[in-house]
């Protein structure tokens, strides 16, 4: 079976928006007094954005500097001071009230989590952009004229199509055999590459998954042809072969079928994530007169 593939794009180029509930949970942090001790001298230097830790171990609170996203310290608050100091705390300042925290380094360790603040959640509306497409499991193989079978594997061409008959494909006994892990397949002297092109399973497991060199363009309204295609809003894909098998088999790994392509994106255009759908074009249908 020959299926002429089109698509209709929406106006707002493929863009659909979705309402959605977002929770923001906080890091709790603080600003403090660094306090470091030499031979000579006791300094203190005002750092920022201490993340509010607990140790696992005993529950022990530490407050943790990140820098790009690793851990450089690990501090213990020790007290809350009232007395004024000289030095470099701050800069272009030679007396300062220190009132906020004075931390120490600590020799703590072991595993800790951050100690989280007060939830909120708010309704906020994303997008789901399907941007790219792809054909999959495109057959490889397709008689010259009608072949039917009623039980999978006599094959005949031409004949009347009765009411137990159904169209096949020259390779339709050998996909109607094989054994689908996940869908996927999974035995047999051949592989689902002597049967198709661009398989769902070459894609899962190669390292360019869903590459561009794959993926082309899903048509946005202003791809549109003028003329008869037009005027139903369809966009042109492609011709493709499609692959006669049973109900069991209509599985990704066999059927053709398209892969769409979607961006997640949050309410302010922001790509937050990416999904794959793999959507069957049709099924082999069993011919009722």
């Amino acid at each position: 079976m020959v299926s002429k593939i089109t698509f209709t794009p929406n106006n707002n180029d493929n863009k659909y928006n979705v309402k959605v509930k977002v929770t923001t949970i906080p890091t709790v942090t603080t600003d403090g007094w660094l306090k470091t001790t030499t031979a000579d001298k006791t300094s203190y230097i005002y750092i920022t954005k201490l993340n509010k830790a607990l140790l696992d171990a005993d529950n022990a609170e530490i407050w943790v500097l990140l820098n790009g996203g690793n851990e450089t310290g690990r501090y213990q608050l020790e007290s809350t001071l009232d007395n004024k100091y000289k030095g470099n705390v701050k800069q272009n300042e030679t007396t300062t009230s220190i009132e906020a925290p004075v931390f120490v380094v600590t020799d703590r360790t072991g595993a800790f989590h951050y100690e989280k603040g007060t939830s909120t959640t708010a309704e906020e509306t994303w997008t789901v952009y399907l941007d790219k497409y792809a054909m999959v499991n495109l057959s490889k193989t397709v008689y010259a004229v009608r072949h039917k079978t009623s039980d999978w594997s006599t094959i005949s061409p031409f004949g009347t199509l009765t009411n137990s008959d159904y169209l096949v494909d020259p390779k339709s006994v050998d996909k109607n055999s094989v054994t689908l892990t996940d869908g996927l397949w999974a035995d047999g002297d051949k592989t689902a590459t002597d049967y198709f092109f661009n398989t769902v399973g070459e894609l899962q497991t190669s390292q360019d998954i869903y590459n561009n060199a794959f993926l082309k363009d899903l048509p946005k309204s202003s791809d549109v042809e003028i003329g008869e295609i037009a005027q139903s809003n369809d966009a042109f894909l492609t011709y493709c072969l499609e692959n006669s098998v049973t109900k069991d088999h209509q599985q990704k790994g066999v059927v053709t079928g398209i892969v769409f392509r979607g961006e997640i994106l949050d309410n302010e255009g922001t790509n937050v994530g990416t999904i794959y759908i793999n959507m069957p074009i049709s099924i082999s249908v069993q011919w009722m007169l």
